[in-house]
């Protein structure tokens, strides 16, 4: 009966991970490099459809496109709801002395435009997963105490672990009768008569 929790506990956990998400992000900080050599201190806030660049007082920083360096942002007079730059570098004059407003950003609606346009680009097959390329997987191994791979009440230092790749592909794709994979397990709890 534990084994049938711990497989339904390990199906779980993997739907659970496909699902994810970003997370939004808060004042995560970050180091910026102007073109002149000077860096400065800024934090990041935002998720996976906005992220803005900000001092630690909220004023918003934004890389100005002709000059190349992080400049202090000010809404856009061209588009409504959107941020420009103010071409001033934010190491050459504070914020406080031009007058500037903290936490300006893009409006709702262009933060809303920019979530759908991502979501319309990005269906439940491929989200944020290249489809060329290297791709690298992160590969956590779990083994519950009781499993009887370990035998009985083993020390915590006896855990063997491979070095050659294909003993962990084997572990996960090898597929046939009496075989202990993962690809395995998912065809026959499923039923699985194909590929």
């Amino acid at each position: 009966m534990k084994m049938i929790y711990k497989r339904l506990f390990f199906v779980m956990l993997v739907i659970f991970v496909a699902n994810l998400f970003a997370a939004p992000i808060m004042n995560l900080p970050v180091l910026l490099s102007q073109p002149d050599g000077v860096t400065i201190n800024a934090f990041q806030s935002g998720d996976e459809f906005h992220c803005w660049v900000h001092d630690e007082e909220g004023f918003t920083i934004i890389r100005d496109e002709s000059t190349g360096f992080w400049s202090w942002a000010v809404e856009s007079h061209i588009r409504d709801g959107d941020i420009e730059s103010s071409g001033i570098p934010i190491h050459s004059v504070s914020a406080h002395s031009l007058g500037l407003t903290p936490f300006i950003n893009i409006s709702e609606e262009l933060y809303l435009d920019k979530r759908v346009a991502w979501e319309g680009d990005n269906n439940i097959f491929t989200r944020t997963t290249p489809n060329t390329g290297t791709v690298n997987n992160i590969v956590i191994f779990i083994r519950f105490y009781d499993d009887s791979e370990f035998g009985q009440n083993p020390p915590q230092n006896n855990l063997t672990f491979y070095t050659n790749v294909s003993q962990y592909d084997a572990m996960f794709n090898n597929i046939g009768p009496g075989v202990n994979s993962q690809r395995q397990y998912f065809r026959t709890t499923s039923y699985w008569d194909g590929n």
